[in-house]
């Protein structure tokens, strides 16, 4: 009777612990609750050629802890356009949480012209071999319409050829000094350049 009454109790027990840690399995399977990213910027810019490395930014689950963010879509680091796809990451449930970035890649900065360089090629130039400017609203009709006038560069301490580098311009300015556009001897834009402010 005791030895039927134990077994009984035993068996009791088990089914008991059993019920337990199904219960418990059953609440992990249940996890729901999206992970979030750990970030709060989600705009990137980049030169071309450059990939953006995210392996810094983690994605965090309440159940699972930290975890790993991967990007979804297609980011091409050696054609120079906005891209936009997403970061994501997902815990251990399948619970996936993802963001749109916006990933700038930056076409190659043209190089600045020196002080010496505008030097070396001032020196360069045989006005003989080119065509004077014949407009009336050239600045001198001695050199061509297309150039800018070295008296004119000599005002700059760098010089930025292409009108789509007044950023490039703006972004290495130092105190008491500004950035203006630089213009041919026809009154063209040539590109910007960096001078100090006049008083």
């Amino acid at each position: 009777m005791k030895k039927l009454v134990y077994v009984i109790v035993t068996a009791a027990f088990m089914i008991g612990c059993s019920n337990n840690r199904d219960k418990i399995d059953s609440t992990k399977k249940q996890d729901t609750t999206k992970p979030f990213i750990n970030a709060n910027v989600f705009e990137f810019s980049t030169p071309i050629g450059k990939p953006i490395d995210f392996s810094n930014i983690t994605g965090y689950d309440d159940v699972d802890g930290l975890l790993p963010t991967y990007l979804k879509g297609e980011v091409d680091y050696d054609i120079a356009k906005d891209y936009h796809p997403e970061l994501c990451c997902k815990d251990q449930s399948g619970n996936e949480y993802c963001v749109i970035v916006n990933i700038h890649v930056l076409p190659k900065e043209k190089s600045p012209l020196s002080k010496n360089q505008v030097d070396q090629i001032r020196e360069n130039v045989n006005l003989e071999n080119l065509e004077p400017c014949k407009l009336e609203n050239a600045k001198n009709s001695s050199y061509p319409c297309n150039v800018v006038i070295p008296s004119d560069l000599d005002k700059y301490r760098i010089v930025y050829p292409g009108v789509d580098h007044k950023e490039t311009c703006e972004s290495n300015l130092k105190d008491s000094e500004e950035c203006a556009l630089v213009l041919c001897n026809d009154g063209s834009e040539f590109g910007y350049g960096i001078l100090k402010k006049e008083k």
